[in-house]
């Protein structure tokens, strides 16, 4: 991860929950394509999941394949990159 990267990170980590909403509606209103990205990251466990979702997971993504190993195969370039900066953070946090 570069020195940009941990910064930002860094920064986000301070923001309230109310805060990183707002900011991933203005990524989403200025790049419409980052919102299947988005979509995909929401279902994917980061935490101790309930048993329900745990069972809704199931059905869609593999609760234990590994965030590092995300993907966007049939995204554009833009959402590659941010699936792949994303999974870069993931590895290594």
């Amino acid at each position: 991860m570069t020195n940009a990267h941990e910064y930002l990170f860094r920064k986000l980590k301070k923001k309230s929950q109310e805060e990183l909403v707002a900011l991933l509606e203005q990524l989403v209103q200025r790049q419409p394509e980052t919102e299947p990205v988005l979509e995909l990251l929401v279902e994917l466990p980061l935490g101790k999941a309930s048993a329900q979702t745990k069972q809704r997971l199931n059905r869609t993504v593999d609760p234990a394949a590994p965030l590092c190993d995300l993907k966007a195969t049939q995204a554009d370039l833009s959402t590659q990159q941010l699936v792949d900066d994303y999974s870069m953070w993931f590895a290594n946090r």
